[in-house]
């Protein structure tokens, strides 16, 4: 199976948005990576609350963060604080 491939598996059967998808310079390994990475910690509630946080406040913006260990601490922040609400 192809990296793409467990990636559409892990979205489709946790219920995860792919808010990741539309950052084009993200390969699928990376996304793979960042989601299986907060998976461990959050509710998949959370994750996608805090990937659309991150959609409104940076895809939608264009303002795409490249470096993986910044877009997974982002992430990580936005899911802190919704479930801090």
């Amino acid at each position: 199976m192809s990296k793409r491939e467990d990636y559409c598996l892990l979205l489709d059967t946790r219920n995860i948005n792919d808010t990741l998808s539309e950052q084009d310079d993200l390969s699928y390994t990376n996304k793979l990576k960042i989601i299986t990475s907060i998976l461990v910690s959050y509710t998949p509630y959370t994750i996608n609350k805090a990937l659309n946080n991150y959609k409104l406040n940076y895809i939608n913006k264009e303002v795409y963060e490249t470096n993986i260990n910044k877009l997974l601490n982002k992430l990580k922040y936005y899911c802190k604080k919704e479930q801090e609400k």
